[in-house]
């Protein structure tokens, strides 16, 4: 049984954002069509949260990823469900860099109830996540 219309299919790497994995992957839907875009799975969970990502929307992740692995804190990012799902969403918000580690938090939202997690994550896997989105969907590296 499917919780999400999207399933992960080929992964392309996995990355450890402290409580979260973060997959890079292909996804397919119930008709078995192939879709290129990221899984998040909770630690203490079963269920991957899947988003579907159209190539400008995986791009902004991938900057935004290499930006914070980089050493640089922008904005919050958000990545929002497809039509398929409407009403998930993942946040990320990174507010400094202590002793080599990135640092912040990741929200999981569906239906408007979000779980948030406080995370420690290493720029390597950061900066590794983003080329993998990049190497995914054909981008250079940016």
């Amino acid at each position: 049984m499917r919780i999400f219309r999207y399933k992960r299919e080929e992964t392309l790497g996995a990355y450890n954002f402290g409580q979260y994995q973060i997959y890079v992957c292909m996804l397919s839907n119930s008709k078995g069509e192939l879709s290129k875009g990221i899984t998040v799975l909770p630690s203490d969970s079963i269920i991957e949260f899947p988003f579907p990502l159209s190539e400008s929307s995986a791009l902004q992740l991938s900057n935004y990823l290499s930006s914070v692995g980089g050493g640089e804190i922008p904005q919050n990012h958000k990545v929002k469900g497809s039509l398929a799902n409407l009403f998930t969403a993942a946040y990320f918000k990174f507010s400094k860099i202590k002793e080599g580690m990135v640092k912040g938090r990741i929200s999981l939202s569906l239906f408007g109830a979000a779980r948030t997690a406080w995370v420690t994550v290493n720029p390597s896997s950061m900066l590794a996540c983003s080329q993998a989105i990049n190497k995914l969907y054909g981008a250079s590296n940016a």
